[in-house]
């Protein structure tokens, strides 16, 4: 059994699991939910890419969180450059892209706007559609492959979403939503000193907005009338499945 001795820093929020070198590990589980119920803890994880995880960390991933399955959001140009999860430690791994064109290639320089809430909105109501399919696979994962775990490069965008939708079918709040996408910004930074630390450029991206979170659900109430009809758009039949799995 692993002997993994838990970093001391301070992590800010008690959702997070901290490791030596992977920034934004939490659990989905611990969410006031539908009914007076709460997410099962434990169950469901969702993380930045484990390319720079020490052998620790995937030690107490697997021997101590049993997480069986992860699901890999990235393109594949993204996991040949920075690796996926180990493949030697009888974890499933299942590359699911979340589709959506490439932020680099649109011509606006949000960093550099009032707000990066705008485009952040636009974009995630883009992703949920393009990525629909990657997103369905994903939710039925969580019924039938827990422990399982979700990520894409810093666990903000298409895990932010992907967390968002099945939070939000377990219904779990705006607000808890939304305070729950922003704590990626403590991972983020988290990740920024570490490289900083050994001497590499911060290499930062969008930080997360509580506002984009809140933009994208009410678009997605707005385009498709409710989470529970967006699920069923994109063929996700099993709502009722994924409450009974996850919900307590």
């Amino acid at each position: 059994m692993n002997t993994f001795t838990r970093p001391h820093a301070d992590y800010g929020s008690e959702r997070f699991i901290p490791f030596e070198t992977i920034f934004n590990f939490r659990d989905l589980g611990g969410l006031a939910a539908l009914g007076g119920s709460k997410v099962r803890t434990g169950l469901v994880f969702r993380s930045d890419q484990f390319g720079n995880a020490s052998s620790e960390d995937i030690d107490y991933i697997v021997d101590e969180l049993g997480v069986k399955t992860v699901v890999d959001l990235r393109r594949p140009t993204e996991i040949a450059a920075t690796a996926s999860f180990p493949g030697d430690r009888g974890v499933a791994v299942h590359n699911l892209e979340l589709g959506h064109i490439r932020w680099e290639n649109i011509e606006r320089d949000a960093g550099r706007e009032p707000s990066p809430v705008p485009f952040l909105v636009e974009r995630y109501t883009a992703m949920v559609e393009t990525g629909a399919i990657t997103i369905r696979d994903t939710l039925n994962m969580m019924i039938t492959a827990t422990p399982m775990v979700f990520h894409c490069m810093a666990g903000k965008d298409r895990t932010g979403i992907t967390a968002a939708v099945a939070l939000k079918l377990l219904g779990v709040s705006d607000d808890d939503i939304a305070a729950d996408y922003a704590l990626t910004g403590e991972g983020m930074h988290r990740y920024y000193d570490w490289r900083a630390r050994i001497g590499k450029s911060p290499n930062e991206g969008l930080h997360p907005h509580a506002e984009a979170m809140y933009g994208l659900l009410r678009n997605i109430d707005n385009h498709f009338g409710s989470m529970e009809k967006y699920a069923r758009a994109i063929d996700f039949q099993r709502t009722d499945e994924l409450r009974a799995h996850l919900l307590t």
